[in-house]
């Protein structure tokens, strides 16, 4: 049975998902806004031939509205997810609401079904016109893309037209190293913004002996006096080179210095660094974390390296502290209770041993979709009970950081260089997670290795550690899944710390522990407020008020009075 509008479309995940009441409700209050962006009465009036552009239309109409990123990234998630749900089960066909050639047609199926469902996006636009044009898969040509790429930008099919390109050029790659379309170098698009950094190559020679003075001290194994703290590894050391390629190229590009004037003290200068962040925030966007960023590692460079005198540096030192201060980012529509965080793991079990079942029964189920699935189910597990890093989890070795000790319990163990603060971590699992982390080591980690050489705890279909994306966008896709909420590897910390403020109001020191920071002042600067509610309330009952201020009618007035 194929569906014919949205309205039979929910109605029938409604009934098939009746169990989901969470994921129906989000997935309801979605459908109503797209109602709304298509300008009809009701879902009913949304026909299936217009399933494929629905997100599009539904995110061009929220920006219109002003309504905040994360709603619209959270609405065109559900609507999407509710389109390709609706492809899975066999009831939407996308490919029939365009005019496709027959060939056409073909490919898209052949390749859907090589590369996955994420092929389909923006490739039946680009089926739609090249048929309009008579163009086969096998006639086009690198100009007859560029081409396609200004009719998709002007035409409207897509709101989002250079993330559908973009994907296309991905695709078309894969598609033909896999040797179902031929090989055509697909054009990329002009970046948003024109690049301003000056590469390393391009710096005067002083100041590239400079810096490479610095990096060895940074990067160097034993360096006396060194704080541990200074200790860069060769991924962090990029990043900050990379950070100086674009305060050097600003220098250049913008401020219009000479490249044969660029040396270590103009990073230095007071009027061009707070010109620069000023440049960052108004024309290129950058808000707190990246700004402050900047400012720490030229404040930690100029001290620990440099040993340039605090009253040098005072004015950078005021920045951080700006910065440091600043309104944070605002985390509530990622934040969920730590109760309804712990029944993710849960679900995504009896969604494990369910399939399971299938694949006893014999039914055609991938045996790595699995493996991911265990996988999945430690890592949530693990994040909830030791909130660490997100770098340690991703760089937990076997043997090394995860083992097994005499009495038959799990032990994860850092030393100080391997954390972020230099702190030395460790601690037992709790039993409950043995069964899980046995299971996975035993069973789904060989399928996800595939005999490839790899003591990494958590590691990638080929067989390498997880990186921060991966683990992060594993993490959100379960919890948006289960819970409606795009929950990242970082913020379980700030649940878990939560959850343990409310349960033992005023315990810091267990947050500090559990979280791994330096010193309790860090927990109270990022928890400290609160306790203030917290306070309040215990003020309030101890005077007999309301938490209006008013007071508590039910108490004894004689006993007020004295």
């Amino acid at each position: 049975m194929k569906v014919k509008n949205l309205g039979q479309l929910l109605s029938v995940f409604e009934e098939r998902m009746a169990k989901d009441k969470n994921r129906i409700s989000m997935t309801r209050t979605a459908v109503r806004c797209a109602v709304r962006a298509f300008g009809a009465r009701s879902a009913s009036e949304i026909p299936a031939s217009a399933f494929d552009r629905l997100p599009d239309v539904l995110a061009g109409y929220l920006k219109a509205e002003g309504s905040s990123k994360p709603k619209l990234r959270n609405y065109t998630s559900f609507v999407r997810r509710l389109i390709h749900w609706g492809e899975e089960t066999g009831i939407v066909t996308l490919c029939d609401s365009y005019e496709l050639s027959k060939n056409w047609r073909q490919t898209i199926d052949k390749c859907g079904q090589r590369l996955g469902r994420r092929w389909s996006f923006g490739w039946n636009s680009l089926g739609s016109w090249a048929s309009s044009k008579d163009l086969e898969p096998n006639d086009l040509t690198s100009s007859d893309l560029v081409e396609f790429a200004q009719w998709l930008r002007t035409s409207g099919w897509h709101k989002d037209w250079r993330r559908a390109y973009c994907s296309i050029r991905r695709m078309w790659k894969r598609a033909s190293t896999a040797g179902m379309l031929p090989a055509l170098d697909v054009p990329a698009l002009p970046r948003k913004m024109p690049s301003y950094h000056l590469p390393f190559r391009e710096w005067p020679p002083q100041l590239q002996e400079e810096y490479k003075g610095y990096r060895d001290w940074a990067t160097g194994q034993f360096v006396p006096g060194r704080p541990r703290t200074c200790k860069q590894r060769e991924v962090t050391a990029k990043k900050t080179l990379s950070m100086f390629e674009r305060i050097a190229g600003y220098f250049v590009k913008v401020k219009g210095i000479r490249k044969n004037d660029l040396n270590f003290d103009i990073f230095y200068d007071r009027d061009l660094v707070t010109d620069l962040l000023k440049w960052l925030s108004s024309e290129r966007g950058l808000r707190g974390t990246s700004l402050f960023t900047i400012v720490v590692t030229l404040a930690s460079i100029g001290l620990q390296y440099r040993k340039l005198s605090k009253e040098s540096l005072v004015w950078l030192l005021e920045l951080k502290e700006q910065l440091r201060d600043s309104q944070p980012r605002d985390k509530s529509y990622k934040m969920v209770s730590l109760k309804d965080l712990r029944t993710v793991p849960e679900r995504l079990r009896r969604e494990r041993l369910a399939l399971e079942r299938d694949l006893k029964r014999g039914k055609e189920y991938s045996i790595r979709r699995w493996a991911r699935m265990v996988r999945d189910e430690v890592a949530i597990r693990l994040l909830i009970s030791r909130p660490l890093r997100s770098r340690n989890i991703r760089e937990a070795r076997l043997g090394r950081n995860l083992f097994k000790t005499r009495d038959g319990r799990w032990r994860m163990l850092f030393e100080g260089e391997e954390t972020k603060v230099g702190n030395k971590l460790g601690f037992f699992l709790p039993r409950s997670l043995g069964p899980c982390l046995e299971l996975y080591l035993e069973k789904a980690r060989p399928i996800l290795v595939e005999g490839k050489s790899s003591d990494f705890l958590l590691v990638s279909h080929t067989a390498r550690p997880l990186n921060t994306t991966s683990l992060r966008e594993l993490v959100k896709k379960h919890c948006m899944k289960y819970l409606g909420k795009p929950v990242t590897p970082h913020v379980i910390r700030d649940i878990v710390a939560y959850g343990i403020l409310s349960e033992n109001p005023g315990d810091y020191l267990k947050v500090k522990e559990l979280l791994g920071h330096r010193s309790i002042n860090t927990t109270l600067r990022i928890y400290g407020h609160y306790g203030m509610d917290d306070a309040a309330k215990s003020y309030d009952e101890m005077l007999g008020l309301d938490s209006d201020g008013s007071e508590d009618p039910s108490r004894d007035k004689d006993d007020t009075d004295r």
